[in-house]
């Protein structure tokens, strides 16, 4: 008897154990960095993003934040296998954290400003480029330009 429950709670455990990393999770809830966002939209400033958007746009991301680990999750779910779940596929979960807070970024931008593609890239690019180091220590490889959010359109 105690050897049944004994597999079935290492069963449990091991089914419902959540194989992301602690640092995936900060970038989840906190990428978004006031003054890398403000930074960002100052660099890549054009004629259609002014100054006094640009705290109306960081207010949107951070209203946004707390939707960004269920969209995660809903991006992940879609690749074969899920890179969240064991065994954890670094590659992959970068590649869909980045993609999901590019849209994230996008849409919070949009909503307070007409941006062309190479300028909404450039600026996200930006941002992920200020959080290098962080993310080159999270899932354990520099990062490359390729690494970035190129092809990461909404849509795509």
């Amino acid at each position: 008897m105690k050897k049944a429950y004994f597999l079935l709670i290492s069963t449990l455990l091991l089914v419902s154990w959540n194989a992301t990393p602690r640092c995936f999770h900060t970038f989840e809830m906190a990428f978004f960095e006031r003054g890398i966002v403000m930074q960002a939209l100052s660099v890549y400033n054009t004629q259609d993003v002014y100054q006094s958007q640009w705290s109306l746009i960081y207010l949107e991301l951070l209203r946004r934040q707390g939707e960004i680990p269920n969209l995660i999750k809903a991006n992940a779910k879609k690749m074969k296998p899920d890179p969240l779940q064991y065994p954890f596929h670094p590659d992959k979960a970068q590649e869909v954290l980045l993609k999901t807070l590019y849209e994230v970024f996008q849409k919070a931008v949009l909503k307070y400003a007409s941006v062309n593609d190479e300028a909404m890239q450039g600026m996200f690019n930006f941002i992920v480029e200020k959080q290098a180091k962080k993310l080159e220590a999270c899932f354990g490889k520099p990062m490359r330009p390729q690494d970035s959010v190129e092809g990461y359109r909404v849509g795509n």
